[in-house]
């Protein structure tokens, strides 16, 4: 296995094992919700971050990986977009950190910012394709 695979491969399981290590810090977790509903909603909500942070550094590592080239920064444009809308994600579950009005506004204009991005990206793409 090459040097970029192993690292591959390492963030990879880092990013399913790491909040398996963060989740097992706290005493009982489990005990904590008297509902199984708010546990499902925990676990899918922890389920979405691993996968959506994962899937954004394969990406944005594809992208560099193609070492420039308008397929490298299309893909560079979309991870970084992926990123602003897994933030967006995120702060709309963060509502008892902030103010619900204010993890709301920020998960929409995140969102936003991460389309308008995506789109610059389907845009280059789309003028790099289209013909004379």
């Amino acid at each position: 296995m090459s040097r970029k695979q192993q690292k591959l491969v390492a963030l990879i399981l880092g990013g399913i094992i790491a909040p398996c290590f963060a989740f097992g810090a706290f005493p009982n977790p489990i005990n904590e919700y008297d509902n199984v509903y708010l546990l499902l909603n925990f676990y899918s909500l922890v389920s979405a971050m691993v996968v959506g942070l994962v899937t954004t550094a394969v990406v944005l590592v594809n992208g560099k990986r193609m070492k420039g080239g308008v397929l490298g920064s299309v893909l560079n444009f979309f991870g970084i977009g992926m990123l602003f809308m897994l933030g967006g994600f995120l702060f709309s579950f963060a509502t008892g950190v902030i103010s619900e009005n204010i993890a709301d506004m920020l998960n929409s204009v995140l969102n936003i910012i991460g389309f308008v991005i995506m789109a610059a990206a389907g845009n280059k793409l789309f003028a790099v394709t289209k013909q004379k």
